[in-house]
């Protein structure tokens, strides 16, 4: 009965109006005024304008493919594993980029980072013992990681993650 406002973001399951956890607790505390989480807002506001800068949208694109590349293929994980131990690095997995929390974006950054030799080894392997697609693919990821816009973008995201 202490409880006088709540926030959550936009989820129905959280902020639904019919039954949702906002309506439930409206109706058990009407007092309780619902407040659409503004971090959340934020975070939403910051997508949609990221998401218009061509290059930007590029850049996280080519980190998704990369991920994709690496974690959907047991023989390409294993390479990524392998050459994070050859360069002695404890193993990390890549993250995946998800648009709603800002949080994965760093987690994807900073693992990228600090993996990023391991990843150039791994798709320099990939486009030369796969064949047809697959070598094609690794080759095409691995001219754009090395080409000089996605490591200007790349450091760029780094630098403003670490200030």
């Amino acid at each position: 009965m202490n409880c006088v406002g709540q926030c959550y973001d936009g989820a129905n399951v959280m902020s639904g109006t019919a039954s949702g956890v906002q309506a439930r607790i409206r109706n058990e505390i009407p007092h309780a005024l619902y407040t659409h989480c503004y971090a959340h807002r934020i975070n939403l506001v910051l997508v949609h304008c990221v998401s218009d800068i061509v290059e930007v949208n590029d850049f996280f694109d080519t980190v998704q493919q990369l991920y994709d590349f690496i974690s959907n293929s047991h023989t390409r994980h294993e390479l990524f594993l392998a050459a994070q131990k050859k360069l002695n690095q404890l193993v990390l997995e890549l993250e995946q980029t998800a648009t709603t929390r800002w949080l994965y974006w760093y987690r994807c950054i900073i693992k990228f980072m600090l993996r990023y030799e391991a990843i150039l080894s791994t798709l320099q392997a990939a486009a030369e013992i796969h064949s047809g697609r697959d070598a094609s693919e690794a080759a095409g990821l691995l001219t754009k990681v090395e080409s000089f816009s996605f490591i200007v973008l790349f450091f760029t995201s780094w630098r403003s993650f670490w200030g």
